[in-house]
């Protein structure tokens, strides 16, 4: 993938039947579904669930994951971005796309259970406001509201474990 609309198109479900992940090594594709990414591991339900399973990779072991339209569906996202954080490594990051909070794909599904802003990840990884499920502080490389419409407005997010 070469862009942000490459990911963006990727974690909007259009064009893409196969991609190249950017990296090379441990490549994950959390929540897949039906997003296959070529030489990435995919974990998905019911395998995995990601509302209480860890994920089943050790501790420094992964150099990219891929997790498109997943942590709008989880009740405690902190706990998904903590086996996220646990097993990246150091310097490796994770792109993420949402719902943006306001968009008609965020309201229309009832399985949505988590909305996110662009202000989201600094309340998440802020450890002066909340001690309950804390997960170690990750940098946002990149934040993007981007949509093709009015109706689908994503937030594309690349945190990298510091």
């Amino acid at each position: 993938m070469d862009t942000l609309i490459d990911i963006f198109n990727l974690g909007m479900y259009r064009k893409y039947q196969q991609a190249l992940p950017d990296k090379e090594g441990v490549v994950l594709n959390l929540g897949a579904g039906k997003k296959k990414i070529e030489k990435a591991f995919s974990i998905d339900y019911p395998e995995w669930d990601a509302e209480e399973d860890p994920i089943p990779f050790g501790d420094n072991t992964v150099d990219m994951i891929h997790c498109y339209h997943l942590l709008e569906h989880i009740a405690n996202v902190y706990y998904v971005l903590g086996e996220i954080e646990r097993i990246l490594k150091p310097g490796s990051h994770v792109n993420i796309v949402v719902p943006y909070y306001s968009s008609n794909i965020m309201a229309q599904d009832p399985d949505h259970k988590t909305a996110f802003s662009e202000h989201t990840w600094r309340t998440i990884f802020d450890t002066s406001r909340y001690t309950k499920d804390k997960v170690r502080p990750m940098s946002v490389h990149t934040n993007f509201i981007m949509g093709d419409e009015e109706k689908n407005i994503i937030l594309l997010t690349q945190l990298v474990k510091l």
